[in-house]
């Protein structure tokens, strides 16, 4: 009777690892402060190429190659982004980190091609041979891009309900869904006119070097706190 009424209690759920000092904490850090540092240098490269300033092939240069170091460092982020996640949230983040694959595959074949093919068939005047191979507007490779930067878009407001608190969250959230907004300027962009270009280079040009920053704080500080768990 007595063993009737002593229930045995629940098996206690296996505690959880800390973030503080964890790879993924280390690893988010830098990856966000190299997106920031990769955008912000595109941004400053981006003034004097796009005032005409900057002689071929280094306008393409300079813009591609802080792009092809972007887009691998914002994968990498939304991967430790994907591995803080709450349980409930994580459909949502492994949704970014697929849509931002899509988007590493995309623009890293156009920086490679247009880099290591299309700039030295110009520059030995075999222009010609390029043809439609290129990341001007009516290119191929412009077509690719714009549809990478359109994946990256839905990666970014994939991961924005992850960030579901106050302070510093509603602040990277607001950013990524804007982030999420910039994608219909950027495929009219790409697609219709370069005119919609006032539209979309602000809000990228604001939203992506921020939310890179911001999100360097939250893994610095998550890093540092002891609370902060990641789910399984």
């Amino acid at each position: 009777r007595l063993a009737r009424l002593v229930r045995p209690a629940p098996p206690s759920a296996r505690p959880e690892p800390p973030l503080s000092g964890s790879p993924t904490a280390r690893l988010g850090l830098w990856a966000a402060m190299l997106a920031a540092s990769a955008s912000l240098v595109f941004l400053v490269a981006s003034v004097p190429v796009l005032l005409g300033a900057v002689a071929p092939p280094w306008d393409n240069v300079l813009t591609l190659v802080p792009s092809l170091l972007l887009a691998p460092a914002l994968l990498a982020l939304l991967v430790c982004v994907h591995n803080t996640a709450p349980g409930d949230k994580k459909v949502w983040s492994h949704l970014a980190v697929a849509l931002a694959g899509v988007y590493v595959a995309l623009v890293s074949v156009v920086y490679v091609v247009e880099l290591a093919v299309v700039e030295p068939l110009i520059m030995r005047g075999d222009a010609d041979r390029a043809g439609l191979l290129t990341i001007e507007p009516g290119g191929v490779l412009n077509a690719i891009d714009g549809l990478g930067y359109a994946f990256l878009g839905l990666a970014l407001l994939s991961a924005a309900p992850v960030f579901a608190g106050r302070g510093l969250d509603r602040l990277i959230r607001w950013l990524l869904l804007a982030n999420g907004a910039a994608v219909v300027p950027i495929l009219l962009t790409y697609f219709v006119d370069r005119a919609f270009l006032v539209i979309a280079g602000p809000v990228w040009g604001i939203a992506i070097p921020t939310v890179s920053v911001l999100l360097a704080i939250w893994f610095r500080r998550a890093g540092q706190s002891k609370r902060r768990a990641v789910a399984p």
